[in-house]
This record gives C-alpha cells, structure tokens and sequence, in this order.
C-alpha cells in the first residue's frame, strides 16, 4: 500500500512538472492558456491580464 502511494505521488509530481514547465517567453496566449489551466486545478480564474511589459501580471479570484 505504502508502496502504490509513493508511486502515485511520484507520478503526480512528474506530471506537475510537465505541466508547469512553460517557456516564459513564449507568445502571451500560450503563456495565458497553461497559468489558466493551472489555476483551474485550484478552483481560481484569470479576471484581467496584463501583458504590455516584459512581465506578465495576473489578477486573479476564485471561481464562481
């Protein structure tokens, strides 16, 4: 038992990380789609963007 959970939190991580691996300097939409996805996991939304600097800046709320 103790064996299927450190593997499945092994997996989980791995997963993670490919999903959190994004290139920052990647055009604004696939930078939006992949922090909005990522968000979605922990019930929050993007409400406004900001994208006319070299950062990119997030408001961001729960879901409703």
């Amino acid at each position: 038992m103790r064996t299927q959970k450190t593997t499945q939190l092994r997996e989980s991580r791995e997963a993670d990380d490919e999903i959190a691996s994004v290139d920052w300097k990647a055009a604004p939409h696939v930078v939006l789609e992949a922090v909005d996805r990522l968000l979605a996991e922990e019930g929050l939304e993007i409400v406004m963007l900001d994208t006319g600097s070299d950062q990119y800046e997030f408001i961001v709320e729960a879901r409703r």
